[in-house]
């Protein structure tokens, strides 16, 4: 068979539990080789209970193919038999600030701290461009290393926590996909280091964070990439994203419960309206909870094709009004306090008249944070990117101390903060093809 025969055979092959089969599909490779089976065809048309009967016995998952397949037997949505949590894990909150230190104003140290988060985000990323690709061939998804990643992400979290939340400024619009799972991944774990959580729990968190929406896979390209409003119909296959996730990895015995958690419930809301289960605010698990926050955060600041990204601030004060009924409350605000607020990557004009970057934040001090500069007063790039803590005790007495006079736009003063990354990380910028993916 042709390589291009192949890729079009595999467009069509979707892997299903053996418990979600029905009759009609045609079942085109099994879990096992088919010698080992009765099975005297190797692919057949499901027509029999005993078919069925003798697939549930032997196999845990099958591969059918949809082009192959009778009319109506493959549902818009993946269905799948998704239980009710039967228990949360009991989780101590307790905000640390201390725990997101600010970065270091000496040029070599900033810089080395940048690179380090540098090297495991484009790891991280690398995976998931990987590990997409995988899913779309019907592969299994490689937990072990992305459990070795999340590691690299927590140590790296603990040791630069400031660098790597710089890390989640590089975006791009053709790549939301990708980018915006390793933003969720990175964010959730600053949240969680905020928090106070144990190494174990962040481990947890970060895991069902950065596989969140693996499930949108299943999901038909057309739906993914519409620019326009998704009618009843497509919204409803678009749901079937955290159940279909739940699938991919939930006979993984690498994937802890609450990742699986986070991953099937990151769209339910305490009001009942999420989905797929519509919970209620005590019925949705504490990782779940966390990881719905971080993830709508970067999505309403993500370029996307249907939709240009926030400003930080807006999409803070958008959250908030959403605490309550709809998210967890006492989380909301404890994100806000954690992401500060001058977030990591706003563009500042100081009362110097000078525009810099925030690049860390004062645990003590929170209008006073540690910023770049990028332009002197009279709008000139300076010979030397300069960092300066705004909230330094060396400040004190002065009456002309610089300070953040106000908020600039993204992209103000075409300042591009994905290049300015990219060129004090000496990371290569990204050529991978376009993909797209709906919040």
């Amino acid at each position: 068979m042709s390589q291009d025969r192949q890729d079009e055979r595999d467009a069509y092959r979707r892997r299903i539990p053996v418990e979600d089969l029905r009759m009609g599909m045609y079942v085109c490779e099994l879990d096992r080789p088919w010698l080992e089976t009765p099975f005297l065809l190797q692919g057949f048309p499901l027509r029999t209970d005993r078919e069925l009967e003798t697939l549930r016995q032997l196999c845990r998952y099958v591969y059918v193919d949809t082009e192959r397949s009778e009319p109506g037997s493959i549902p818009l949505r993946h269905e799948t038999s998704i239980p009710l949590p039967a228990s949360k894990t009991k989780v101590a909150i307790r905000e640390t600030p201390a725990n997101l230190a600010p970065p270091p104003t000496e040029p070599a140290r900033f810089q080395d701290h940048l690179k380090k988060a540098a090297r495991v985000r484009h790891k991280t990323h690398d995976y998931l461009r990987r590990t997409l690709e995988h899913v779309r061939l019907g592969e299994m998804v490689d937990t072990a290393e992305a459990q070795q990643l999340i590691s690299e992400l927590v140590e790296q979290v603990v040791e630069a926590p400031s660098a790597m939340v710089w890390m989640t400024q590089l975006r791009n619009r053709d790549e939301y996909t990708s980018i915006h799972s390793v933003n969720v991944c990175i964010l959730a774990l600053s949240f969680g280091r905020y928090l106070g959580l144990d190494k174990e729990m962040l481990n947890t968190v970060g895991m069902g964070a950065l596989l969140h929406d693996i499930g949108k896979l299943c999901v038909p390209l057309e739906v993914l990439n519409k620019p326009g409003a998704l009618t009843h119909e497509e919204f409803e296959i678009m749901k079937s994203h955290p159940a279909a996730g739940h699938t991919l990895l939930c006979e993984d015995p690498n994937v802890p419960v609450g990742s699986l958690e986070a991953v099937l419930y990151h769209h339910e809301r305490g009001d009942g309206r999420g989905y797929p289960r519509g919970l209620s605010a005590e019925q949705i698990p504490f990782t779940a909870r966390l990881v719905s926050i971080v993830d709508i955060y970067d999505a309403m600041c993500s370029d996307r094709v249907y939709h240009d990204g926030l400003p930080p601030q807006e999409a803070l004060s958008r959250i908030y009004r959403l605490g309550g009924p709809a998210l967890d409350r006492e989380l909301v605000e404890a994100f806000i306090r954690c992401i500060g607020v001058y977030p990591i990557g706003a563009l500042v004009e100081l009362t110097t008249g000078e525009v810099a970057v925030i690049v860390g934040l004062n645990e003590r001090q929170k209008l006073r944070p540690v910023v770049q500069l990028l332009l002197e007063a009279d709008q000139r790039t300076p010979s030397e990117r300069r960092l300066i803590n705004l909230g330094s005790s060396a400040w004190r007495g002065h009456k002309d101390a610089p300070a953040v006079q106000r908020i600039l736009e993204p992209g103000a003063l075409g300042i591009d903060l994905t290049a300015l990354i990219l060129e004090q990380t000496e990371q290569p910028p990204s050529a991978t093809k376009p993909e797209e993916m709906r919040q």
